[in-house]
């Protein structure tokens, strides 16, 4: 037994000193491999980190690249703030990493070095030393050098670990038995792959959990997963590259159309320019880009030039407060200056909203040649083409603008005559020289504006000066008429004598327009000229005489008109509100002149007014509109005035038109609204009548100049139609709606329809409908129609 013990021993002695070199063999072999696993391990962590910050730099340089849309200008006046930001980036990426960082600017002459634990700066670039170091591709935009390396003092801390427990296995070998060997072996294995396993996952950049590895499983699901993330790495770049490529050819095709544009077409954000077309360029040629042209002007509308349009275009200037959005709502101008020349251009503008700004595209059309025969045209239609004095048109545009005291009118007479003589041409040049010395006298009398040249050889001045009366008035012209009289007028060589005659007119209450002053001033011309007079000023009294004239002439066409059958009525539909329907018609009075065109009585009616034409003019309305509707199932009205009401044997022809056409619960009768209506007993008396035979009473224009509420129950109505003036009014005067307001519940109040007349806008017909009026009337609804059109669809006529 002892000897097979002491074999054993020997057997075991070799077999331990075998055992223990083959260890000691194993333990070198494992030390060299561990060795060089650890440090490329370490290496291979480094290369990745530095891929890694390459990575970053560069998709961060695309980014911004993309977002400045490829302008090299543009993204170096940002790049120090990129910079600066990638730097903060890096430093916030390797705070959890053991390893060194060594950035180094090769242009502008600093670096940084991250040793593990924190930065270092150092204002001029060092030189990298060693052989540690694993060098990525240098980052050519920035000119930044990248550089890492794994955590030496680590790995060589690992590598003595290793050894110091390999000299414990080897001293335990020669003590402990064959399986204590073994695992000791065993232990020898998995305690580098523990480390390995810890280094890998420090290795995590990210914050998802860290990968535990177990087994060899786990490293080659790691590296499975890491060959994916590249994978998936690469793809991502290329699709980025892509993506950059197709933006670049959409930016270079988007540049292709705005410079193709003819007109200056620019991108702004309201504030300042973000991009124009060549167009711009070409108008501005000592400008090449949009950043030459910023280093002066911040916006294009610096250019602009203040500009007052004759012709009443609105024009933007200088520093227009938001003139970009205001293009928008409707067209504007504005005025550049180049080269001592004026360039007018119509500006319109689009909005849009890009990346949660709002931006607009301007488009600038040239418009200088159409400005300019706008200006032409413009001067032709004030100016008289013979003497280049401003014409009629001129002078009635001027006394609507600036309201003269008066007006005074200079003409030659006798000219036609010269014309005759002389011909055509020598008249011409005979007006051009009398135009001459009406300019001379005009500044040699205060108060005189012009002269204007009115037609034929009729000129005019235009009178300012408060101070002077119309005895002034008259002294003056006196003066410069007779002036003009005593110098002869040289043409073609020959001294031709002048010979005036002028007439004056003065503002006063009567007068409501300019070409109304005119005529005054033509009366008292021609006046003058048929008493002998140099000149004469309009009396008001010629006024009544010609207002008797016209009413005369009135009354003598009303009577043909009542003998050739001309009188003939329209039909003016009522639009029930509650219904929603017109239900009634009102019958107006027209004459029809010989060539068939209707004419309203507010021309002729009151030259006939308490005449006996009056009271036949209101018989053959009762006669043809009772006659037209008692055929139709419609309800209608007719107007009776005050004048009406005195005449007992008008009334009753009346009441048998009514009675004969069986009419009478269809008609309402309207009766005006008038002061003249003193007596309520003998108006109900003559109304009786006709509401014995149905007729309804309606109180037309209630609420105008004379509003008496006693008639609502004096006449026993049950209509109201409200004065069409006061509808009119409304939309403009709160205190008119007001009014209106008030009559519509005071009809109501008191149980009687209300109809509103002249209602000539949507906007109204809605108003009064919120107020409650429960008819309406006007060109809204329809304008009046004729007998033979009555049938066919209503067509509104709004203003």
């Amino acid at each position: 037994m002892l000897h097979l013990r002491s074999l054993r021993r020997v057997f075991l002695m070799p077999v331990l000193i075998v055992l223990l070199l083959v260890a000691v063999m194993i333990g070198i072999v494992m030390y060299e491999r561990l060795e060089m696993q650890s440090r490329q391990a370490g290496l291979a962590s480094a290369q990745l980190r530095a891929e890694v910050v390459y990575t970053m730099l560069r998709g961060r340089f695309e980014y911004q690249l993309l977002t400045s849309q490829g302008e090299a200008a543009r993204y170096r006046a940002i790049q120090p703030i990129i910079e600066e930001e990638s730097m903060l980036l890096l430093k916030n990426m390797v705070a959890d990493w053991d390893g060194t960082l060594f950035i180094r600017s090769q242009s502008e002459g600093w670096s940084w070095l991250w040793n593990g634990h924190s930065w270092q700066y150092h204002a001029e670039s060092q030189a990298i030393r060693g052989d540690d170091w694993v060098v990525s591709k240098s980052f050519l935009p920035w000119q930044w050098t990248i550089s890492v390396r794994p955590n030496v003092a680590k790995i060589t801390s690992q590598r003595n670990t290793s050894a110091y427990l390999l000299f414990l296995m080897v001293l335990s070998s020669w003590i402990l038995t064959a399986l204590l060997v073994s695992w000791q072996m065993r232990r020898l294995v998995l305690v580098p792959l523990s480390e390995v396993r810890q280094f890998l996952a420090n290795l995590v950049v990210d914050k998802r959990q860290a990968i535990q590895l177990t087994s060899s499983q786990d490293m080659g699901l790691l590296s499975f997963k890491l060959t994916e993330l590249s994978k998936r790495l690469f793809e991502q770049h290329h699709q980025l590259q892509s993506n950059l490529l197709m933006l670049n050819d959409e930016r270079t095709y988007i540049r292709a159309v705005l410079d193709a544009q003819p007109a200056i077409t620019i991108l702004t954000n309201g504030i300042e320019m973000v991009d124009a077309n060549e167009s711009l360029f070409r108008f501005l040629p000592n400008y090449h880009n949009l950043v030459q042209f910023k280093e002066k002007h911040q916006c294009i509308c610096d250019l602009f030039e203040p500009y007052q349009d004759p012709l009443g275009h609105s024009y933007f200037t200088t520093r227009h407060p938001n003139w970009v959005a205001m293009a928008i709502e409707q067209d504007y101008r504005v005025l550049i200056k180049k080269d001592d020349r004026c360039f007018h251009f119509m500006v319109r503008t689009r909005n849009f909203i890009y990346q949660g700004k709002q931006f607009f595209v301007a488009v600038f059309d040239d418009i200088t040649s159409h400005v300019g025969a706008e200006l032409a045209l413009q001067q032709q239609l004030l100016t008289d083409t013979t003497t280049q004095l401003p014409n009629r048109v001129k002078l009635l545009k001027d006394m609507q603008s600036y309201s003269p005291q008066g007006i005074l009118l200079v003409k030659v007479l006798e000219f036609g005559r010269l014309n005759e003589v002389y011909g055509i041409h020598f008249g011409d040049d005979y007006l051009r020289s009398f135009a001459d010395r009406l300019r001379q006298e005009c500044h040699q009398l205060p108060g005189l504006i012009g002269p204007y040249r009115l037609s034929g050889s009729e000129f005019a001045y235009q009178l300012y000066d408060d101070a002077a009366d119309a005895t002034v008035w008259q002294t003056r012209a006196q003066w410069l008429l007779q002036d003009l009289n005593r110098q002869d007028l040289v043409v073609w060589g020959a001294q031709i004598p002048v010979m005036v005659s002028g007439g004056f007119s003065l503002w006063d209450e009567e007068v409501d327009e300019e070409e109304q002053l005119l005529l005054q001033a033509a009366m008292a011309i021609n006046r003058a000229r048929k008493q002998h007079l140099l000149v004469l000023e309009y009396d008001a009294a010629w006024r009544e005489r010609q207002k008797y004239q016209q009413a005369q002439e009135w009354l003598e066409k009303v009577r043909e008109a009542l003998a050739e059958d001309r009188i003939e009525p329209v039909f003016q539909p009522i639009y029930n509100q509650k219904m929603g329907v017109v239900d009634k018609y009102e019958c107006l009075l027209r004459l029809r002149d010989h060539q068939g065109q209707l004419i309203a009585p507010g021309l002729f009616l009151n030259a006939v007014r308490h005449t006996s034409e009056y009271l036949h003019l209101t018989q053959i309305m009762f006669k043809k509109s009772c006659a037209f509707f008692a055929h139709r199932q419609a309800f209608f009205t007719l107007n009776l005035s005050e004048d009406d009401f005195r005449h007992a044997n008008h009334l009753q022809i009346l009441h048998d038109i009514v009675r004969v056409n069986g009419v009478g619960n269809r008609l309402t009768l309207e009766v005006l609204e008038s002061e003249e209506i003193t007596s309520y007993e003998q108006m109900l008396t003559a109304l009786a009548p006709f509401r014995e035979l149905g007729c309804g009473v309606a109180i037309d224009d209630f609420g105008s100049g004379y509003a008496n509420f006693t008639h609502i129950s004096g006449l026993q109505a049950q209509v109201l139609k409200i004065d069409g003036s006061l509808i009119q009014a409304m939309a403009k005067d709160e205190k008119k709606a007001n009014v209106v307001l008030g009559l519509v519940e005071f009809g109501h109040r008191m149980g009687l329809l209300v109809v509103a007349e002249f209602v000539s806008t949507n906007a109204l017909w809605q108003q009064l409908s919120a107020m409650g009026v429960d008819g309406i009337q006007g060109y809204a609804v329809s304008p009046p129609i004729r007998q033979g059109d009555l049938d066919k669809p209503l067509v509104p006529m709004l203003e």
